[in-house]
C-alpha cells in the first residue's frame, strides 16, 4: 500500500496513504469531500516471493481497490521508483506537486510532516514532504495573483505516532 503519497481534497483535499488515515478519508469521502490521492512510488519492493513487475502491479490494484473502497475520487500514480526517490531532482518533484495544487486547487493539503522534530529516516517521504510544502503558495504570493484561493497545509505531525504522550 504505497507509502509515498500525497493527498488532495477538493472541496477539496490531497492527503497521505490510506492506511495512516483510512478512518478519516472514508468520513471525509462521506460527508461529500472529493479526496484525490497523489500515489509518488510503486512499491516495487513491497512483497514476498514476487517479481517486480508482478509486484507493482498487484501493489498498485490493491491501492486502487483500497482507496475506492474509502470513497477517494482518483488516485493520481507517479510512477517513481520506491526507496531511491532521494536520486530524483527535488525541482522536478515539486513541479509535479505544484501542477496537482493548481490542477486540484485542494482546500486542505495532507502530508508527511516536513519539519518533524525528530526527522524522517525515509527519504522516499521526506522528498514527498518536503515537495508538498514547497507546493503550496505562501499567503503573502496570493496577493495580486489569481489563484484565487490558498490551501490548509495538514501535516502527519510527530506527535500522531502511537509513542506519543500528552505532555
Amino acid at each position: 500500500m504505497g507509502a509515498d503519497v500525497a493527498c488532495l481534497l477538493r472541496q477539496r483535499m490531497l492527503t497521505p496513504p490510506p492506511f495512516f488515515l483510512g478512518g478519516t478519508i472514508g468520513r471525509w469521502a462521506e460527508a461529500g469531500w472529493k479526496v484525490v490521492v497523489v500515489r509518488v512510488t510503486d512499491d516495487r519492493w513491497d512483497s514476498v516471493g514476487l517479481d517486480e513487475a508482478t509486484t507493482i502491479d498487484r501493489n498498485q490494484r490493491e491501492f486502487r481497490e483500497a482507496t475506492a473502497a474509502l470513497g477517494v475520487a482518483d488516485v493520481i500514480d507517479l510512477g517513481y521508483q520506491t526507496d531511491v526517490l532521494g536520486d530524483v531532482s527535488e525541482v522536478e518533484l515539486r513541479a509535479h506537486m505544484i501542477r496537482l495544487v493548481r490542477t486540484h486547487r485542494p482546500y486542505a493539503l495532507v502530508t508527511f510532516d516536513p519539519y518533524a522534530m525528530y526527522g524522517e529516516d525515509n527519504q522516499d517521504h521526506a522528498m514527498v514532504a518536503a515537495a508538498v510544502d514547497e507546493a503550496q503558495p505562501e499567503p503573502w504570493a496570493i496577493v495580486g495573483e489569481s489563484l484565487g484561493h490558498l490551501p490548509v497545509h495538514v501535516e502527519m505531525a510527530e506527535d500522531l505516532s502511537p509513542d506519543h504522550k500528552d505532555q
